[in-house]
């Protein structure tokens, strides 16, 4: 069942995905700026499902017990973050447990938007199996040594924290492989914004 049911391909959100470090989420909020359209963030969702309380908190507390929480009882999330990089066991059961309760809820974030104007960020976008749910996936894409370097300054992480991160995801370029279009931002952020310009112009047409 798809996220919008009985939607044809056109009247489908694109998806929008990439890994850490290759900026999507700018490119995401460029494109919601430039062109109006309504744009879900996986990670915000996962965020609030997780809060203390949530559906989500209290399925990881089922699975994890207290071994990721911290004293006020919300989630230690550096903690949880360097489990989920070096225990794959780690990584993969919280995404049986998280991926579908996420999935549920951005179904019903868009059940009360315009889907053919929505974009939809999820990093895992691949990994979870959902591309068939959007009209077409747009790939943010950078030079591994590029993600690697935003990387380290963003989240403040040595050469080696940001190599085990990034290889916890699917390869960069197998996403771009897949992808139906492509955003290079390996450059210059000017040289993105008119790839992004031009591709929404396709996507949503211009203001």
């Amino acid at each position: 069942m798809s996220m919008i049911d009985g939607c044809q391909p056109a009247s489908k959100p694109v998806g929008l995905t990439g890994g850490m470090g290759s900026g999507k989420s700018t490119v995401a909020r460029f494109c919601r700026d430039q062109f109006g359209i309504e744009y879900v963030d996986a990670d915000l969702v996962c965020r609030d499902l997780l809060a203390p309380g949530g559906l989500g908190w209290e399925a990881f507390v089922a699975t994890f017990g207290d071994d990721f929480l911290a004293p006020d009882r919300t989630l230690d999330r550096q903690r949880l973050r360097e489990a989920i990089f070096r225990d794959d066991n780690v990584r993969h059961r919280l995404n049986d447990l998280i991926h579908p309760l996420a999935y549920d809820e951005i179904k019903n974030i868009l059940s009360r938007k315009e889907p053919s104007r929505s974009l939809v960020e999820v990093p895992l976008l691949y990994e979870a199996g959902w591309e068939d749910d959007f009209s077409s996936v747009v790939v943010v894409y950078a030079t591994d040594d590029c993600c690697r370097e935003r990387l380290m300054e963003r989240d403040q992480l040595d050469r080696e924290s940001a190599l085990l991160a990034l290889r916890a995801q699917l390869p960069l370029q197998e996403k771009a492989c897949r992808a139906d279009y492509l955003i290079d931002n390996s450059g210059v952020w000017e040289d993105t914004c008119q790839q992004i310009l031009k591709l929404g112009n396709v996507l949503w047409g211009g203001e």
